[in-house]
Parts: C-alpha cells; structure tokens; sequence
C-alpha cells in the first residue's frame, strides 16, 4: 500500500458537507498531502437509526433526506475517489445489516443502504482491474458496541483487502457480524 488511506464519516475525520464542491475539495487537498488513496472507506450515516418508523407513518422528506445523505454522499464520494486511487486501490463503503436483511420500522434506513449496495456493485464492474469495491454490513450486535471499537475493526478489515491476495475481490456485499448472522 503505496497511497494513503481516506476515511470518511470516522471519528476524527472531517466529513465534507453533502455538495460535490466539498467532497471533491476534501479529495484534492488530501491526495495533494499524502499522494494517491490506496483505501477510502466511507462510513455511511446513519449506520443505525436513531428513530424506527413503520412506512405508513414515515414523511416523504424525511425518507428523502435519509435517502439524500446515505446514497448521494456515498456517490459524490466514489465519484471523486475513483479516479485518485491508485492502480488497484480500494474503495470500502461500509452500512448496517439493515441493507441485506431490513429491519421493522427501518424501511428507510434499508432502502438506502441497499441502494448503496447497487452503486458499489455497478461501480465495480465499470472500475473491475483498476479498482476494488466492495461493501461490509456492520451487523446488528455492534449497535450496543462503542463507536470507536467499530472504527477500530472497519478500518483493520480495510487494510486486509488492499492485499494484493485479494485483488480478485470485488464487487462484493460482506458481513462484519462475527458470526451471528449465519443462524
């Protein structure tokens, strides 16, 4: 791993406001620092939700804006971060279990993180021998876990996949759940 690793949404990491300007702006200045990204991990908010609504009572807007600040960020992100990587870099954009299993009075939170699922999918392909993307489900055992024990592992498990023993990973939609999701 040549580059640098940018982390985005990750205590101690600025997140850039949700407009292209901004996003593209935090790519630029950090890869005129430290050169080409090797790993860009983007750490969707909200991973879990703050509130659970069932559909019938949840708002357009607020469905929008959920939508808004999961999916669009997660685009502007990738957008920008493809084309700093470095040959073979990785991109890892991490949801909850909600995106694979839904969740009641979660609807909203599932459907963006599902959708972020299709544009990593998508962007693999287009991206496939230039860059590896993939997604990890944060499962739902990690909801009562401390924050930073979280970033601690994402960011441990994000390393691992720039190996070059993975390069052929890609594309791909894993659990981090010790386990508990395989009942």
């Amino acid at each position: 791993m040549s580059g640098h690793v940018f982390l985005s949404g990750f205590r101690g990491s600025e997140a850039p406001a949700l407009d292209e300007t901004s996003i593209q702006t935090s790519i630029r200045t950090s890869c005129e620092r430290e050169g080409p990204i090797s790993l860009a991990i983007n750490l969707v908010a909200p991973l879990f939700p703050d509130f659970y609504a069932p559909l019938d009572t949840l708002s357009p807007p607020l469905f929008d804006d959920v939508l808004s600040e999961c999916v669009e960020r997660t685009f502007l992100l990738m957008k920008h971060q493809l084309p700093a990587l470095e040959n073979g870099g990785s991109i890892l954009n991490v949801v909850s279990h909600l995106a694979l299993e839904g969740g009641r009075g979660a609807g909203h939170i599932s459907a963006a993180h599902h959708a972020i699922v299709g544009l990593t999918q998508a962007a693999a392909r287009s991206w496939s021998g230039r860059a590896r993307l993939n997604v990890v489900c944060v499962g739902k055992q990690f909801i009562a876990v401390e924050r930073a024990l979280i970033e601690d592992e994402l960011l441990d498990f994000g390393v691992a996949l720039v190996a070059p023993s993975f390069r052929f990973l890609s594309g791909q939609t894993l659990m981090l759940d010790a386990g508990l999701g395989a009942y």
